[in-house]
């Protein structure tokens, strides 16, 4: 068993939250997603994602797309 970092970067959050790199940086550039700039790197708090990931289902109401 591994311990999850509770810091993501840029590659590894686009994998979490299941969308493309470019997908993850427009977002950024929109300040749609909650992130620290850490010199020129984008960090992502586990945990604020993850209430994010919350909010926007219940913003957006639950979806299954096919």
């Amino acid at each position: 068993m591994t311990e999850e970092s509770p810091t993501m970067e840029t590659a590894e959050c686009a994998k979490y939250i299941g969308c493309k790199i470019g997908k993850l940086r427009k977002m950024i550039h929109d300040k749609k997603i909650p992130y620290r700039k850490v010199g020129n790197r984008y960090i992502f708090d586990r945990p604020m994602i993850e209430l994010w990931k919350k909010q926007s289902y219940s913003k957006e109401g639950f979806r299954y797309e096919f």
